[in-house]
């Protein structure tokens, strides 16, 4: 029967043989005190427990999206790498059709082209200025390190913006007679203004190209620097 004084000093309980309600509450509050730190060990545990889990999901995450930007870079890399060459050649041929442009003709009668292949040839190369696969994978160009989809987004809307611009060139070409005019009777002036787009254009798309070849761990390629657009109609 010792085991009775842990709950009492003295034995049967009467009048004169109370519980040690002092005692019991420094017992009850250190019962409760090594509760408490059970649970704060186990709340510790389970915090580091969810850190590591959260850790490892940020890391398969960016791994994720690291993986996508690679594969996505890689599918984009040869029409980018190709886009500069397209400019470059349709900035040349737009060249040769303002030099051909007879701008002796100041009328509101459509103005002739003196060299009527490069007239006509004109659109088609305009129109192969394009970013089909770039355009698909818009929604996923985030994946990408910043600076270089901020680049590529940025090209999109200029090759965009350069659409219009040729379409309003293109709708102004007449062919008649076996001869290309141009409607409008301020022709070299719309042509001159797409010569700048196309500029800004070939410069942006240089910079995107090789930003996008060096990600992907190839060989970065050289393009020709263009003269600046001059002004060939005084």
């Amino acid at each position: 029967m010792d085991w009775i004084y842990g709950i009492s000093r003295c034995w049967t309980l009467s009048r004169t043989c109370g519980i040690d309600w002092e005692a019991w509450s420094a017992i009850l509050a250190g019962g409760v005190g090594l509760l408490a730190w059970r649970t704060a060990v186990q709340a510790k545990g389970i915090a580091e427990t969810a850190t590591e889990i959260a850790r490892q999901q940020h890391e398969e995450v960016r791994d994720q999206r690291d993986g996508t930007a690679r594969i996505l870079a890689r599918l984009l890399v040869a029409e980018l790498s190709m886009l500069p060459i397209k400019i470059e050649h349709a900035l040349t041929l737009l060249r040769e059709a303002r030099r051909s442009f007879d701008s002796a003709v100041w009328s509101d009668e459509p103005s002739p082209f003196k060299v009527v292949s490069i007239a006509s040839d004109l659109p088609t190369r305009l129109a192969q200025i394009r970013l089909d696969g770039a355009e698909v994978a818009e929604p996923r160009l985030h994946t990408l390190p910043p600076v270089l989809g901020n680049r590529l987004s940025l090209l999109i809307s200029l090759v965009r913006g350069l659409h219009v611009a040729a379409n309003i060139v293109n709708g102004q070409l007449l062919e008649q007679e076996g001869r290309f005019y141009y409607r409008a009777s301020r022709g070299l002036d719309n042509l001159r203004a797409l010569d700048v787009m196309l500029m800004r254009t070939y410069s942006d798309a240089v910079s995107c190209a090789r930003s996008l070849q060096e990600y992907v761990e190839m060989a970065v390629r050289e393009y020709p620097p263009l003269d600046p657009t001059e002004s060939l109609d005084s």
